[in-house]
């Protein structure tokens, strides 16, 4: 397919590959796999929307079991056409920089050293924000956890305003406390925060004995093998091994590259910078974990509990887990967390009951839940099994387009069918359309109930060329 963007790069290699797509079509796709041809779909989408929306970079994971089965980059680096993005590209992960200080809180509850219903106070005493309500009850290390503890979202200073984004250092943040008040009681409703965040890092230092850093690095970061994580940012790798952050798109449709930041005392809860391959790292512990039930790093039941619905709002729809966000899609658990800095936006979420997930990193301030949710959504799809006599597709697999008119339609091998995929599209799993082959160049649409619907015509030229599609009284043009 004719990019329409930046040429997409492969990060660790796509690992269900295209060109294997009709290799062992008729059994499905083991636990640790992807189908090929679902692969193909996956990365269709993700580069149309990479290039449509202009998107600086953009890299996306996704693993299943015990398996990293897709990983791939989109767009450049500097989001100027230079060196392609991977999935060892750093970004800034911002928000899920919090799954690491909870991580990390956790094993000293499980060594009995905090216990998660002790007041923040028995180990911050400087901890004394005014209480919006006498009524109030303390806060605690859980209520912090699920983020209904009432506390401010911020440190003080207007810290996420640039171009100086002015974050307090940690001493700072601590002196701080002393200027702020409660948001709301406790345990009231939620209340997200990074204060909170922060000063659950500032536990982690002051009971483990060890500076922040020190202690996740060597208890979290490296015995899950992250290679490329760090509770900090780097800002001397950006724009070669780390992405340059953007902003949104603006009116006139351009982009501001954002200014450098440094969350200082907010690092537990917003200054780690990772990379995709890293974060599905901890997206197969997280996974193999709660499958095995065998301690690594934390204990199973100590992982279940984090990975549950702890809290929910009064409007029951808020829901959030211990450090993690979890929620209810349907049937299934859906846990994770998402990141938000300035030019960066990442999201880690899985679906622990289907032994499936997603990572998302964008060098920019767009929503990274659509490609999260749609990949993952597609991942689930299962092509056509082959069969003895599956009919040859090459011929008519490609990018179609009007001759006038925007839009385009992908056309891919989906077992023994052929799929026809819209772009763009913000809903690839409801826009894809299985077609079967009934003779010729003659397709029919498969309904959702298995019944035959229109015919689709391929059209081909002197030389035997499949140049067209013909559907009704519309054509379609081989590209």
């Amino acid at each position: 397919m004719a990019r329409l963007g930046i040429v997409t790069a492969l990060a660790c290699s796509l690992l269900c590959t295209v060109a294997s797509a009709q290799d062992k079509p008729d059994s499905p796709a083991p636990k640790n796999e992807l189908h090929p041809d679902v692969a193909r779909l996956i990365d269709t989408w993700l580069d149309a929307e990479q290039a449509y929306k202009k998107l600086p970079s953009m890299v996306v994971a996704v693993v299943k079991g015990d398996a990293i089965v897709l990983s791939k980059g989109y767009g450049s680096v500097d989001g100027k056409g230079g060196r392609l993005a991977t999935a060892d590209t750093i970004y800034s992960i911002c928000s899920i920089s919090k799954l690491f200080t909870s991580i990390a809180l956790m094993q000293l509850v499980e060594q009995a050293k905090v216990g998660l219903d002790d007041e923040l106070v028995k180990y911050i005493p400087e901890f004394s924000l005014k209480q919006t309500d006498e009524t109030s009850g303390p806060v605690t290390l859980r209520s912090i956890l699920m983020h209904a503890a009432g506390l401010p979202r911020e440190t003080i200073n207007d810290t996420w305003t640039g171009p100086d984004y002015p974050f307090p250092t940690r001493s700072e943040m601590l002196t701080g406390l002393a200027r702020q008040q409660m948001y709301d009681r406790t345990l009231n409703r939620n209340q997200y925060s990074n204060l909170g965040i922060a000063l659950l890092g500032e536990v982690v230092a002051r009971v483990s004995g060890q500076p922040y850093e020190r202690y996740v690095t060597d208890r979290v970061i490296k015995p899950l093998g992250l290679d490329r994580t760090s509770p900090s940012i780097n800002d001397a790798l950006r724009g070669t091994e780390m992405a340059v952050g953007f902003s949104i798109r603006k009116r006139d449709g351009s982009r501001d590259e954002m200014p450098r930041f440094d969350v200082r005392g907010a690092q537990a809860a917003a200054g780690f910078s990772s990379t995709v391959n890293d974060l599905s790292k901890l997206v197969l512990w997280q996974l193999r974990l709660l499958r095995t039930g065998k301690t690594d790093v934390l204990r199973v039941a100590t992982l279940r509990e984090m990975t549950r619905i702890q809290w929910t709002d009064p409007d029951g729809k808020t829901t959030w887990g211990l450090g993690y966000s979890v929620s209810r899609s349907g049937n299934d658990l859906v846990v994770g967390h998402g990141g938000r800095c300035p030019g960066y936006r990442t999201l880690l979420t899985t679906l622990p009951q289907k032994d499936l997930g997603a990572v998302v990193a964008l060098g920019s301030g767009d929503d990274p839940d659509l490609p999260g949710r749609r990949t993952l959504e597609l991942a689930q799809k299962t092509p056509t099994p082959v069969g003895d006599k599956a009919p040859a597709l090459g011929d008519y697999t490609g990018r179609y387009e009007p001759k006038v008119g925007g839009g385009e339609i992908s056309i891919q091998p989906w077992g023994r069918d052929l799929v026809t995929l819209p772009l763009p599209t913000e809903n690839p799993g409801e826009a894809m359309q299985v077609w079967r082959h009934v003779g010729g160049d003659r397709f029919r649409l498969v309904r959702q109930d298995k019944t035959l619907g229109v015919e689709a015509t391929f059209l081909r030229d002197a030389s035997g060329k499949v140049t067209g599609m013909r559907i009704w009284g519309s054509v379609t043009y081989k590209q």
